[in-house]
């Protein structure tokens, strides 16, 4: 009976972080809910190289139970149902629901819920290589444009996310184009990445080249690093929160004015906490 339900597929420990869960509460002034579900007691980082198995079940598991419940309502009273996922929890969203195609892939996503956002997704998760296997040419790996643009978008950044949901794609996905957790591979051992080959992404320097195993170990300990990045680099995605739900589930009242005003709130507690942490 909330007007946003948020199914939120958790890191392994079912850690939910704490500024996407304030952007949807600000944004509803309350009028909202998550869910989620705990499926490892192991950090992310092991549990994405332990069990991904588990992490698929689970965002499978919890998303069709979700989504049943949702279905049975009343459509004109049900609320928006967003799936949201960061990083090993984005893994576990599109392996539980992925298909062997790319539209397949988006319209599970849309038999689950009303949009999707996603932020900094593994290298891993199966629906975003479909979606840079199918991107438009010349569009890099890092900013893929797809022939579906009225369905999925991927930004860089927080000021590439639309500030309302009005025209905006249901499908959101936000990687920073230095985010290791993004771009690390093992296939870099032996050949280029495609962030390599192409066009470099903003904040890695132009100069960068692949070498065999030394751009593998490279990125490797960038992995260790990213968590620890800039708000707004690395795997750090703090201010992508108010632009990315206003992008997928604003009131329909919701100006652009309100999401700059959300981040600037979103801000202020990133702010606080560091200086909570830094005494």
């Amino acid at each position: 009976n909330r007007s946003v339900l948020v199914v939120c597929t958790a890191t392994g420990t079912g850690w939910v972080d704490p500024y996407a869960a304030s952007a949807v509460e600000y944004m509803t002034a309350g009028n909202s809910a998550i869910v989620s579900m705990q499926y490892s007691f192991l950090p992310s980082w092991i549990a994405f190289i332990t069990e991904r198995a588990t992490a698929s079940e689970a965002g499978k598991d919890l998303l069709n139970a979700v989504a049943a419940k949702w279905r049975s309502l009343p459509e004109a009273s049900r609320p928006k149902l967003v799936i949201f996922g960061e990083s090993l929890g984005s893994y576990g969203a599109e392996a539980g629901l992925a298909q062997s195609t790319l539209a397949g892939s988006l319209d599970a996503l849309a038999a689950h819920g009303s949009s999707a956002l996603f932020t900094g997704p593994t290298e891993g998760n199966p629906i975003w290589r479909q979606i840079i296997a199918s991107r438009r040419s010349p569009s890099p790996v890092w900013r893929a444009v797809l022939p579906q643009s009225g369905k999925v978008t991927v930004s860089n950044h927080a000021n590439e996310i639309p500030s309302t949901s009005s025209g905006a794609s249901p499908v959101q996905y936000v990687a920073h184009g230095d985010d290791p957790v993004t771009w690390w591979s093992m296939s870099t051992l032996w050949m280029p990445p495609g962030w390599v080959t192409g066009p470099t992404p903003p904040s890695v320097p132009n100069a960068a080249i692949w070498f065999p195993v030394v751009t593998w170990l490279q990125t490797a300990a960038d992995l260790m690093a990213g968590f620890d990045a800039p708000v707004g680099y690395g795997h750090n995605y703090n201010d992508a929160f108010a632009h990315g739900f206003a992008a997928v589930a604003s009131p329909s009242n919701w100006t652009a004015a309100d999401t700059a005003r959300l981040a600037t709130t979103l801000d202020h507690l990133n702010d606080a906490d560091k200086n909570s942490s830094g005494s």
